[in-house]
């Protein structure tokens, strides 16, 4: 952990400019594949700071990573600092040996996103299962909260312009959500045994994604920043709060990425849990969603992505507790609304199949 303390001490001197900070505590939290998370507690000017940090990684394997990962942050860096997120992202850096800087001016180091430290409890933890905790009973309450969140997110659009940065950024972007490697690597892997995407039907499967993908990907005045991890485990409940979290995957793509990723994320919780709890969220996150953007075509472009949520829900090493019936019921559902480029509404768990 020295090596962690040093580099979050230079990322808040070089970076940050706090000279005088000094970082007390760091305690390492749960992360994801393809980041390690910590929390920091900073003395500054006399006062104490608790701050969020993440840090990429050896894994290199990854959907949101294109060749160059330092696009990926420096397009996040710059996306949550222009717009209103919470909680804030403080600065993106490169940290070395002895000193650190933006990741603006510089393609090496290991890379630190700072932001905001906020409070709750963990919405996935909260749903699995369902017990006596302070969620029950706030199924529609939360999915209304959570579209309002994703609707403030995707009505930031920015126009691209053509031969800039950021439209070969962008472009790539697309050629990575045709060719998910994240996806691919499921496939080539994990999925080898799997007692679901098996023979010829996951040929088809991986197919009928990359059509879908390449489909949607026309539509691109739709574009919108995207948050590019919108499931449960990225929500933070605090009381009535609610608090998106982990801006690292930021992109401006179509909206249709978070939503369907979402829905088909509630769909499976209430599938394995035998349900509806999770249907009626479902159904209240997308009739809100809707309401306040007025985009019904987001029915339809849900379908963008949902072939990588399907395929990485019924991953037997992810989730050894689902059982193969459920997971044949999720991916023949998620098959379907491909095949028919337009999701299908779900009014209890018992019609996901």
């Amino acid at each position: 952990m020295d090596n962690i303390n040093k580099h979050i001490q230079q990322c808040i001197r070089d970076g940050l400019g706090w000279k005088d900070a000094t970082v007390k505590t760091v305690e390492k939290i749960k992360g994801g594949y393809l980041s390690n998370a910590y929390i920091a507690t900073v003395e500054n000017e006399g006062k104490a700071t608790k701050i969020f940090v993440k840090e990429q990684n050896e894994n290199t394997w990854g959907a949101e990573r294109p060749s160059d990962p330092y696009a990926t942050y420096l397009t996040s860096d710059l996306a949550a600092k222009e717009n209103t997120l919470s909680p804030k992202v403080l600065g993106t850096f490169a940290s070395f040996d002895n000193h650190a800087t933006s990741i603006q001016h510089i393609s090496g180091g290991k890379l630190f996103q700072i932001q905001e430290c906020v409070n709750g409890e963990n919405l996935y933890g909260l749903c699995e299962p369902i017990v006596a905790n302070n969620i029950q009973g706030r199924e529609v309450e939360l999915g209304e909260k959570i579209a309002e969140i994703f609707a403030d997110i995707h009505s930031h659009k920015h126009p691209i312009e053509k031969g800039t940065k950021f439209d070969e950024y962008s472009r790539s972007l697309r050629d990575v959500i045709a060719h998910p490697e994240l996806t691919l690597n499921i496939f080539q892997n994990f999925l080898q045994k799997s007692a679901v995407l098996k023979g010829d039907f996951r040929y088809a499967y991986l197919a009928k994604m990359i059509k879908v993908a390449e489909y949607f990907s026309q539509f691109t005045e739709r574009n919108s920043l995207v948050h590019g991890d919108a499931w449960h485990a990225n929500v933070l409940v605090n009381g009535s709060d609610l608090y998106l979290i982990d801006f690292s995957r930021l992109v401006h793509g179509e909206p249709g990425i978070d939503v369907g990723h979402f829905y088909v994320v509630c769909l499976n919780l209430a599938l394995t849990q035998k349900d509806d709890f999770h249907v009626r969220m479902a159904q209240a996150f997308l009739s809100k969603y809707i309401q306040l953007t007025k985009d019904e075509f987001i029915k339809e472009s849900m379908v963008t992505y949902i072939g990588f949520t399907g395929a990485v829900s019924v991953v037997e090493d992810f989730y050894p507790k689902v059982s193969n019936e459920d997971r044949q019921k999720l991916i023949s559902y998620v098959y379907k609304c491909m095949q028919n480029k337009k999701i299908t509404e779900i009014k209890t768990w018992k019609e996901i199949q």
